[in-house]
């Protein structure tokens, strides 16, 4: 509904020619049509704002990495923390070096229509973002194969004994917990990277723009 609202508004706005022709009671009462120049200076606008917006949430979404590694600093040098940390590493640079909607995976990029805008990049940046959602898959599996030893631990051990002073389940799943958290930050990273993407003003009202030149 709001969707059909918004493109009303924009048509009015260009002056776009409606279908039904109902549009032209309510052209009197709508603001003047945009020329060819004025259209083009209102899509900037939108997008120059759009940009802005984009690298702020690109910050934003900086922090989440930057804090995720907290927890596995204790840890060190242990290989999970490392893997851990590499993981998140990545995924912090790719937020550096690749535009705020461009994900650096061609599937996903191709699929919001970002594909040819992370420009020439070197081989670092188009293998990282494959070699990081690999890694974070590892992670994960790898913590759910510790959380199912533990479990299976847990149960053999409560057979054999009813207490065990000093020990804590909740300290068991502390590392899988931790191993599935760098794939959650890159799927949030790579989800908000997606719906920016989605919000483009420059590819959704130049499709609304009236060619003058033909009136």
């Amino acid at each position: 509904m709001a969707t059909r609202s918004t493109a009303a508004r924009l048509r009015r706005t260009f002056h776009y020619p409606s279908d039904d022709g109902a549009a032209d009671s309510d052209s009197d009462s709508s603001p003047s049509a945009m020329d060819e120049q004025e259209q083009e200076s209102y899509i900037q606008r939108l997008t120059d704002r759009n940009r802005a917006q984009n690298t702020l949430m690109a910050r934003i979404l900086l922090l989440l990495p930057l804090l995720a590694a907290i927890p596995y600093l204790p840890a060190l040098p242990s290989l999970p923390a490392c893997l851990a940390l590499s993981s998140l590493a990545a995924t912090a640079y790719l937020l550096r070096r690749l535009p705020p909607a461009v994900t650096g995976l061609y599937p996903l990029d191709a699929w919001t229509g970002t594909g040819g805008a992370a420009g020439a990049r070197g081989p670092l940046d188009q293998t990282l973002p494959y070699l990081n959602a690999l890694l974070a898959v590892l992670l994960a599996f790898w913590g759910a194969a510790v959380a199912y030893k533990a479990s299976r631990f847990d149960d053999a051990a409560g057979r054999s004994s009813t207490t065990r002073p000093g020990k804590d389940v909740s300290g068991a799943l502390a590392w899988p917990v931790m191993c599935n958290l760098p794939a959650g930050v890159y799927a949030v990273v790579l989800l908000a990277k997606m719906v920016m993407a989605d919000v483009d003003p420059e590819k959704e009202l130049s499709v609304l723009r009236y060619d003058y030149k033909g009136a």
